[in-house]
């Protein structure tokens, strides 16, 4: 995947998220476009290593070959591995809703920011059991959002605004009520 490839909105979403995070990174991903977001943003933000804690580390070799592209050295461990930490200046979170539950003992006693980017279900538990310890736990929603707006004019051929989306985007993440 090429760094032009990923929507530039969304690599600034990320990396407006994260703005003002020095040190490490940590991303909990699947791999798939969220995760490459992710690296994007990171590479974005001048970081030159990322930790990426997954599922199935050997199903990372897409994620492993953006990170060259983006000039990243990746740490790809399985999250199985007894001797995994969250305790990192950000943690970006890319699996589905429910998935980073078996997670929540290993979060740190001082927890920094999290960056969660599900599309239902906010906030998770894993960002519940994250601002309960004490840190910050950010919505990634609009990560997601400027994904999917790409996602349609290649799907379809037409263009269209966030502004149009956002509203339901909202409501099937629960943060809005539906309209009557």
């Amino acid at each position: 995947m090429h760094r032009a490839a990923l929507p530039r909105r969304a690599r600034v979403a990320a990396a407006a998220a994260v703005r003002g995070i020095g040190g490490g990174v940590h991303a909990d991903t699947a791999a798939h476009h969220a995760g490459a977001g992710a690296l994007a943003a990171a590479a974005d933000l001048g970081l030159t290593s990322v930790d990426v804690l997954a599922r199935r580390p050997e199903s990372c070799s897409d994620l492993q070959s953006t990170g060259d592209l983006l000039g990243l050295e990746l740490h790809i461990v399985s999250w199985q591995d007894p001797e995994i930490t969250l305790d990192h200046d950000l943690v970006i979170s890319t699996v589905p809703a429910g998935a980073a539950d078996s997670l929540i003992h290993k979060i740190p006693r001082q927890p920094q920011l999290l960056l969660d980017v599900v599309y239902q279900s906010w906030p998770t538990p894993i960002a519940q059991a994250w601002t309960a310890a004490g840190g910050q736990a950010v919505s990634g929603l609009e990560i997601l959002l400027h994904q999917g707006v790409r996602q349609v004019a290649l799907m379809t051929g037409h263009e269209v605004e966030a502004d149009q989306i956002r509203p339901e985007l909202m409501v099937a993440a629960g943060l809005t009520p539906p309209k009557d």
